[in-house]
């Protein structure tokens, strides 16, 4: 298969006329296909990693991965989120901007990612002299650094991936290619012994491998649909439209790296980088949680943008609550293994030494669901333009975030700050779903949903207080998550419509009887 194939968008809005939905949930099958591998992936290089480097250094590394999604993320500018909604409305309107658009974006995002870069050398050479980092984490930060630009624009070709090649060329070049190169780099550390400096030299080198090839997939799209005879004159630029959308909204990207990487930074201002390997070897984990919900977002975009540009907010409705509740069920075997079964899944990852981050690990997982399970809020209110929302409950989230963070860190370590990062990921979406509700018409939580979310709920807290009095072996634990994820798929089915998002699975006689209204 072509991996840079482009669909018609035409024919895709077609598509999408005849079944709200279905064409978006169809496409985010195959790349939640790819997505789970990658996360399998991700997490044997996760364990590979802590078990293999000494906690010193996976906190160390960790501590400097961190300062570089903060400034990846400041890089990006929210670009990677935008660049879907203006496109595709764009195209709707048959402007010439399209092109315009994808070049004012790279250009800022290598200029601000370029500035980051020096600001880091500057931050290196401060922290020596004060004292107040590890000296090993302030060297592992000066080769890292590197990363900011080239992960800011890798996100934005990804996004521009979701609207001119197909869902197979993001599939092999996000799902396969980049957790491959990171293993690749872990693994082969791992075999000759090498130390984390080498690995942080490995990761850069991966990033770039990884930004060249999204380059080439996506030069071969944008000459299939035209897009390269629209790129525009100094005038067909819409600098104005685009940094008034953008700007607002580079806070909820912030505060989203920052729920993270600032309780990381915090953990080891107020504590050891003990306690950061402890936090951070579970954070994955518990962010498998948003796997489905940043699966589904690849193609949520450009279908509830051109829903919008249309007027057709029914449909928009429609489509935001069908993605919710798959993502709800989906996300559910995953919250039983990291909430119910947290403790004995992180011994068996990590080893009897994190035994004590298996508390850290549910009370995080419980925050992630929370934030999937609620669907694309945030996402949404992006795409009909309601951004003064979305910075005023990005602002509580900080002003909240920052002094509860620092209370319960320096009382409870580790758990501390995941209580902190969990009560700010409840606080920010029951924020952001008021505002979307209010201003984009979209129903708080409709009666044929909530039958399921309670179920998930009941279900996952008897699991986990079978697993706290019990402590059944952990094979038992499993079959128990299996059997409860499979009685929430059945008593959902009519919430989820399979029937018509999937009419062949209906051909299937087990599957019929399970999946049938």
């Amino acid at each position: 298969m072509d991996l840079s194939t482009v669909g018609s968008p035409p024919e895709a809005a077609a598509e999408v006329d005849r079944r709200p939905g279905a064409l978006h949930i169809r496409g985010s099958a195959l790349l939640l296909g790819g997505r789970l591998f990658a996360l399998a992936l991700g997490l044997v290089t996760e364990v590979v990693l802590v078990r293999s480097l000494s906690k010193e250094d996976f906190g160390a590394f960790a501590w400097a991965l961190s300062i570089v999604s903060l400034g990846a993320s400041l890089a990006a500018f929210g670009f990677d989120k935008a660049v879907g909604r203006f496109v595709a409305i764009y195209q709707e309107r048959q402007t010439d901007r399209v092109g315009g658009v994808i070049v004012l974006m790279a250009m800022t995002i290598v200029l601000i990612g370029g500035f980051i870069v020096i600001g880091g050398f500057i931050l290196h050479g401060a922290m020596r002299q004060s004292g107040w980092v590890d000296e090993a984490a302030a060297g592992l930060l000066l080769i890292v650094i590197g990363l900011v630009p080239l992960r800011a624009l890798d996100a934005l070709l990804i996004s521009l991936l979701a609207m001119f090649a197909s869902p197979m060329s993001i599939l092999v070049r996000r799902y396969l290619l980049a957790p491959g190169l990171e293993f690749a780099v872990v693994a082969v550390a791992a075999v000759v012994g090498a130390g984390v400096a080498t690995i942080a030299v490995g990761y850069v080198i991966a990033a770039l491998i990884g930004l060249v090839v999204a380059g080439a997939v996506l030069a071969r799209a944008f000459a299939r649909s035209g897009i390269l005879h629209s790129m525009p004159r100094r005038a067909d630029l819409p600098v104005r439209e685009v940094f008034a959308y953008a700007i607002p909204l580079l806070s909820s990207d912030f505060v989203f790296v920052l729920r993270g990487s600032l309780m990381v930074i915090m953990l080891e201002a107020l504590h050891s980088t003990a306690e950061v390997a402890t936090f951070r070897a579970v954070l994955p984990v518990a962010r498998t949680n948003l796997i489905v919900l940043q699966t589904f977002a690849v193609l949520f975009t450009p279908a509830a943008a051109r829903f919008f540009a249309r007027g057709r907010h029914s449909d928009l409705n429609a489509l935001y609550w069908q993605s919710a509740g798959w993502i709800a069920v989906a996300t559910l075997p995953v919250l039983l293994l990291s909430f119910s079964l947290a403790g004995p899944v992180t011994v068996l990852l990590f080893g009897e030494s994190y035994a004590d981050a298996g508390a850290v690990l549910a009370v995080l997982a419980v925050g992630y669901y929370f934030n999937a399970a609620m669907g694309f809020n945030s996402l949404t209110l992006r795409i009909v333009g309601v951004v003064r929302y979305i910075f005023l409950a990005d602002l509580v989230t900080i002003v909240v975030i920052l002094p509860i963070g620092y209370l319960l860190i320096s009382s409870f370590g580790a758990l501390g700050a995941a209580i902190s990062l969990s009560t700010t990921l409840v606080l920010q979406n029951v924020i952001y779903h008021a505002a979307l509700h209010r201003k984009a018409g979209v129903d708080l939580l409709p009666r044929v949903h909530l039958r399921t979310y309670v179920i998930v709920t009941i279900a996952a807290g008897c699991l986990f207080v079978i697993q706290l009095f019990l402590r059944p072996p952990i094979a038992a634990g499993l079959l128990a998550a299996a059997l409860t994820a499979g009685t929430v798929l059945y008593v959902s089915r009519k919430a989820l419509n399979v029937p018509e998002i999937f009419p062949e699975l209906m051909r299937v006689p087990g599957l019929r009887w399970l999946l049938r209204p």
